[in-house]
């Protein structure tokens, strides 16, 4: 099978050679093109390459190319900075008030250079892999905003001013729906859109909370989707997921997620396909810090382990091949070990066949 028809047959519940996997490399694919991260993020060619470069290096079955997630946010003024050796992060502004989200947050005429340089990197890496389903990455209307303001001022102020918040919500809406309808529309071939709103979080804020502030504001991205014919999914690696939300209630096509082990509430496995499977294809659960703190041979090890409990579990409530081996979260940029992709790429290629026909039949 292709990487496009094993993902596709997936997400139907349909008979499979083996289950899919990928990984989110994100930064880390600056390494694989010899760029530092500032050159990397600023040339559309560079990260074309580098994610065309991970997925045909390490088979991977789907995509979703990530730099840094501030692209949004940086439309609306966020900068950027660079430091050796370090992710890319914005430092949220001093002093800011209740006015600022009224004179400071306004979307962008069309699209803005750093989400036009994501759009133009997508198409090329498009057109290299047209085998291989790729889903453009975007942050949602409430992580655009806390990308923007930082995520403190923002909790703080949806007690102090959420008049204020809820104006300046309708402007990054407004921006994320056009982002979508006048630039990942535009490129032939693209499977879909993967949604960023990590801050659907029981940690974070509480669910009625969510729902006013953030869910509300996601309906109209969720339409644009449909209606230029891109496959909504929704990615969440927050330690305390808002599941019944995003999967049960906005019917993703797939969910990706992160499980920290003993940190949040993530449920394991089992639960996860007890109480979900029907409803979504999850992408799920290697943890992220496993990437670097891992041998190789650790994570061949772990990674067995998890396809064999994910296939059982499959069996067990009645699916076929209804998950997707990822890592849930981006690989660390900066301490992930290329060596640790290649271990899950080798585990799944060695076992996913092999453990497909004895466990599902």
């Amino acid at each position: 099978m292709t990487s496009m028809e094993r993902v596709v047959a997936a997400a139907n519940d349909e008979p499979v050679d083996r289950i899919p996997f990928s990984v989110i490399a994100g930064g880390m694919n600056r390494k694989l093109v010899g760029a530092d991260f500032e050159t990397f993020s600023n040339s559309v060619e560079l990260q074309a390459r580098g994610n065309v470069e991970v997925v045909k290096r390490y088979q991977l079955d789907w995509l979703v190319p990530l730099t840094y997630m501030h692209r949004t946010a940086e439309d609306f003024g966020a900068e950027i900075i660079f430091k050796q050796g370090k992710t890319p992060m914005h430092y949220p502004p001093e002093d800011w008030t209740a006015e600022d989200y009224e004179e400071r947050i306004n979307a962008p005429d069309g699209i803005g250079p750093s989400i036009q340089t994501r759009v133009d990197y997508t198409q090329g890496i498009v057109e290299e892999i047209p085998d291989v389903p790729v889903f453009a990455f975007i942050s949602g209307p409430f992580t655009t905003l806390t990308q923007r303001v930082g995520t403190e001022q923002v909790l703080m102020d949806l007690y102090r001013c959420p008049g204020a918040v809820k104006e300046a919500m309708k402007e990054t809406e407004e921006y994320v729906v056009r982002c979508i309808e006048e630039g990942f529309a535009n490129i032939e071939g693209l499977a879909g859109i993967c949604l960023d709103e990590l801050h659907a979080n029981k940690g974070i804020m509480s669910p009625d909370m969510y729902r006013e502030f953030g869910a509300e504001y996601c309906d109209s991205v969720i339409d644009a989707c449909e209606k230029n014919d891109l496959i909504f999914t929704q990615h969440n690696c927050g330690e305390s997921a808002m599941y019944d939300l995003q999967i049960s209630e906005w019917e993703p096509m797939a969910f990706s997620y992160a499980y920290y082990e003993d940190r949040g509430e993530n449920p394991e496995i089992p639960g996860m396909i007890e109480r979900y499977g029907d409803d979504t294809l999850l992408l799920g659960q290697i943890d992220p810090q496993h990437f670097y703190s891992f041998k190789p041979s650790q994570m061949k090890s772990h990674v067995k382990e998890l396809l064999t409990t994910v296939l059982t579990e499959l069996k067990k409530n009645g699916h076929t091949s209804k998950f997707g081996i990822y890592s849930g979260c981006e690989v660390p940029p900066t301490y992930g070990k290329f060596d640790n992709i290649g271990a899950v790429s080798e585990t799944m290629l060695e076992y996913g066949e092999e453990l497909q026909d004895e466990i599902i039949g």
